[in-house]
């Protein structure tokens, strides 16, 4: 496990491993991992060697995330898998629906429906994958890839911290993102728009409500370290706040955060950083 868990509001606990999704419930008095309680677990595809770069493991990157809530909503948790070039992965969170048959190329039946993610790459790299959460807006995803291209033979097999700390401005860094549609009709997911020109190098992405964006941050020419706000609905470029090249732009792992005054709350490698747009 390399991964944060999930929990849901009927103490459902969402744990992947680097094979394996597990659903465990906390019945009250103990942790069950028992199919009478609710609990399951699911295999997903995988690659059998850790990517060159960034991944902590061959499996998954993202914690789960849980998706639909309310009357009439396909109960999920998602993630993205751990091939070569990753796929978007729903599982059932709850009961399989009756009558649900298990969709070919899938690893089981509790996997509602999984697709591809391109990042709209005209010829596909040799991996594609993540290590942030998906970022779930209703029956929407929001996907992105930190693996570079090229991946430079002086970086490889080294500290991932360090090889974060290194990415864009001393060596190539990761380009693409995906957002996807969950149809609750017929159970499938489809891609909505692509970007293979924007970078998230290692940094969660979050999704802004107010503003109807996703929000990333990576390293880019001319400018260098950039937050960058992408139209939910068209993946267009609707804000940048320009960081510059110097490495305290570079978020590692931490999480994008904004305060309730709209100001971001930089988590960089070199510590938190506020910045207050406006007068």
């Amino acid at each position: 496990m390399t991964n944060s868990i999930a929990v849901d509001e009927n103490n459902g606990i969402y744990v992947a491993s680097n094979s394996v999704m597990h659903k465990l419930v906390w019945t009250g008095t103990s942790l069950s991992d028992q199919e009478s309680d609710g609990a399951w677990a699911s295999p997903y595809d995988r690659s059998l060697v850790t990517p060159p770069i960034i991944s902590f493991s061959n499996g998954t990157g993202a914690t789960p995330t849980l998706m639909g809530f309310g009357d009439g909503a396909d109960k999920l948790v998602v993630i993205t898998d751990g091939a070569p070039q990753m796929k978007l992965v729903a599982f059932w969170r709850d009961n399989i629906p009756d009558g649900f048959v298990q969709k070919p190329g899938t690893a089981s039946r509790r996997i509602a429906g999984q697709i591809p993610v391109t990042c709209g790459f005209t010829t596909l790299p040799e991996w594609i994958q993540s290590e942030q959460s998906v970022v779930v807006n209703r029956n929407g995803a929001f996907v992105v890839n930190n693996i570079p291209e090229t991946v430079d033979p002086e970086i490889l097999g080294k500290n991932k911290i360090l090889q974060v700390t290194l990415m864009g401005p001393a060596y190539s860094t990761s380009y693409g993102v995906e957002r996807f549609q969950w149809n609750s009709s017929t159970h499938d997911w489809s891609s909505v728009w692509a970007r293979s020109d924007v970078s998230s190098t290692s940094m969660i992405p979050v999704y802004s409500e107010s503003d109807n964006m996703a929000l990333i941050n990576g390293y880019r020419e001319p400018h260098g370290w950039e937050v960058l706000g992408l139209d939910w609905d068209t993946g267009e470029i609707v804000h940048q706040t320009i960081l510059g090249k110097d490495n305290f732009g570079n978020g590692a792992y931490g999480i994008l955060q904004y305060l309730d005054n709209d100001d971001l709350l930089f988590n960089s490698i070199v510590g938190p950083i506020r910045i207050h747009y406006g007068n």
